[in-house]
């Protein structure tokens, strides 16, 4: 438990400081952020199910934004936190196909690891 806490807590640090050096580039960049934000928050409040609807959108919108693979990971932890492991490790692989960001990848590799261990 304590484990999985120490994880999120480094997750959305490392997400928020991605999030804070980026730059944003016009209505797109900024209506993308807005809604990786609002997905975020409702996670940090333990909103799964609200954050997966959230980020389901985001995925969908907003491919080609630097957020798309931190937003697949989160849609990942959602499913993983709403009891759904096999849809969990499905989104966790195409985080790990998909991202060009080794941290994601990695945190990724870990979550996979925790579900199979917890099978």
């Amino acid at each position: 438990m304590f484990k999985s806490f120490l994880i999120l807590v480094v997750v959305m640090f490392a997400s928020a400081a991605f999030v804070g050096c980026s730059t944003i580039r016009g209505a797109h960049d900024s209506s993308a952020s807005a809604l990786y934000n609002e997905g975020v928050s409702l996670v940090n409040k333990g909103r799964y199910k609200q954050a997966k609807e959230i980020f389901h959108e985001y995925i969908a919108e907003y491919e080609d934004t630097h957020l798309y693979p931190v937003s697949l990971y989160y849609l990942g932890f959602c499913y993983q936190k709403l009891n759904d492991a096999n849809q969990a490790v499905s989104i966790y692989h195409k985080v790990i196909d998909q991202s060009n960001d080794e941290f994601w990848t990695q945190m990724a590799k870990k979550r996979i690891q925790d579900i199979e261990g917890e099978r």
